[in-house]
């Protein structure tokens, strides 16, 4: 865009919009909103993360218990999911940088199966 076109193009972008006063008003209400929709849910997610920490800090735990959900209640009733995250050794390593030296972080394993941890299998 050269310098000549700027000014035509602001006053036509000005024109439209005086020419539709309904659609200018609900797009700049549809982008306040949506902004302050994105702002409002990053603001839970650091708030809820905050909250956490200090409540592991203020309780002084030692050990922090992440589980997978296999089952989902529906009106009462216990309903087994069919997509079940599994955790690996890897994500045992991950989630040892993020936390404090002196606190214990395991991966325990229910059920039957193979369990393979650093390399060396266990039969349950």
């Amino acid at each position: 865009m050269s310098r000549q076109t700027l000014p035509l193009s602001v006053r036509v972008g000005i024109e439209t919009l005086r020419a539709n006063p309904m659609r200018t008003l609900l797009s700049t209400l549809g982008v306040v909103m949506g902004a302050a929709s994105l702002a409002a849910v990053l603001s839970i997610g650091d708030g809820a993360e905050r909250f956490a920490r200090q409540q592991i800090e203020r309780r002084g735990l030692q050990t922090v218990a992440i589980v997978a959900r296999t089952t989902d209640t529906v009106d009462g009733l216990q309903v087994p999911r069919t997509d079940v995250p599994v955790f690996t050794p890897d994500d045992l390593r991950d989630l040892a940088a993020f936390v404090s030296p002196d606190t214990e972080v395991v991966l325990s394993y229910e059920g039957r199966g193979m369990l393979t941890v650093a390399a060396r299998s266990a039969r349950r």
